[in-house]
């Protein structure tokens, strides 16, 4: 009777080895690095003041008005690149659509280190991030109105979308 227990017992085991049913584990996953953080509000406002009408007739632009966006806790990287969206004024190429009252105006952006304007031909900027993981984005901006007509007195508005890519 024993004998006929072990070799149940052990039919059993192979048995059960037998129709084991077998299964895969996949591990999927990516590495990213974290991206740098605007230091500051989300929004910049750039204020390009009072301007005379006659400034625009005679000048075709107003003053520049300076503005920064910086990054800050930027990770293991050399470069970040600002691309710049917006809509473009049709009877301005190169110049930002000014959404508010005042006509025959636009807003001209530009990177204030190398004095070349923001377009649809050039809409990023690159820079060299710092050794305190910073990097400074320093613009200006001005109203401009290249025709030989009058500009119209109203308000200037536009909004640009900035995005970042780093390297």
């Amino acid at each position: 009777m024993k004998k006929i227990a072990i070799l149940l017992c052990g039919l059993l085991m192979n048995a059960s080895s037998v129709f084991a049913d077998s299964s895969r584990v996949d591990f999927n996953g990516t590495v990213q690095a974290i991206p740098c953080v605007v230091d500051g509000a989300a929004s910049v406002d750039v204020d390009l003041g009072d301007i005379q009408a006659s400034t625009l007739d005679t000048f075709y632009v107003s003053p520049y008005t300076s503005f920064q966006i910086k990054l800050k806790n930027c990770p293991a990287i050399t470069s970040a690149t600002a691309t710049f969206s917006g809509a473009f004024d049709p009877a301005y190429p190169g110049m930002y659509k000014n959404s508010g009252t005042a006509t025959r105006t636009a807003i001209q952006v530009g990177n204030s280190d190398d004095s070349q304007f923001i377009s649809s031909v050039r809409p990023s900027i690159t820079k060299t991030v710092a050794a305190d993981h910073t990097v400074a984005f320093n613009l200006v901006a001005r109203a401009y109105s290249p025709t030989a007509q009058p500009s119209i007195p109203g308000t200037i508005s536009a909004v640009l979308q900035v995005d970042f890519t780093y390297q």
